[in-house]
C-alpha cells in the first residue's frame, strides 16, 4: 500500500527501472523536458492529472480505493493510493 506523494513517485521510480525507461524517454512520450520531468518527481504534492499522465506514459493503470473505516476496524480511512497493474509482465 501506498499513502503518500514521495512514496507514490518512488513506486513510479521502481516501475521505470523494471521496464527499463529512462527519464528521457519518459519526459518524450510525455512531451515534456527531462528537467520538468525532474520536477514533478520532487513535488511534495502531485496532481491526480499529473499522476494519470505519468501512468499513461508507463503504460500502467491507477487504481484509487476508498475504505470506509467504520465497516473495517483494521484500516483506518486513507488513499489506498496506487495499485498499480503492469502491463509489461503480460508480454
Amino acid at each position: 500500500e501506498v499513502a503518500n506523494t514521495k512514496q507514490i513517485l518512488l513506486k513510479l521510480k521502481t516501475i521505470m527501472l523494471e521496464k527499463d525507461i529512462k527519464k528521457k524517454e519518459l519526459a518524450e512520450k510525455l512531451n515534456i523536458s527531462q528537467a520538468a520531468l525532474t520536477s514533478r518527481f520532487k513535488q511534495e504534492n502531485i496532481s491526480i492529472n499529473n499522476l494519470l499522465e505519468l501512468c499513461d506514459a508507463l503504460n500502467i493503470y491507477l487504481d484509487i480505493n476508498f475504505i470506509d473505516k467504520t465497516k473495517s476496524h483494521k484500516y483506518v480511512l486513507f488513499f489506498y493510493f496506487i495499485t498499480l497493474a503492469i502491463l509489461h509482465f503480460v508480454n
